[in-house]
């Protein structure tokens, strides 16, 4: 199986200004997801895994 794992508006959720998920966070949060998805995938499984976006970029954009 392939998993196309991709990261899109990881602090933009927010209503707070300023208040961006710290890097021990994300870090936790990515692996519990990870080891998730490797505790359910069949063996031989493929994970494609997609940069982060610049989150001012899509906040600028949907703020409004």
């Amino acid at each position: 199986m392939l998993v196309v794992f991709d990261l899109f508006g990881n602090d933009v959720c927010y209503k707070e200004p300023y208040k961006a998920t710290s890097p021990e966070d994300f870090y936790k949060d990515i692996m519990y997801n990870w080891e998730y998805l490797d505790s359910v995938l069949p063996p031989g499984s493929h994970m494609l895994v997609l940069g982060l976006i610049k989150g001012n970029l899509i906040y600028d954009t949907v703020k409004d």
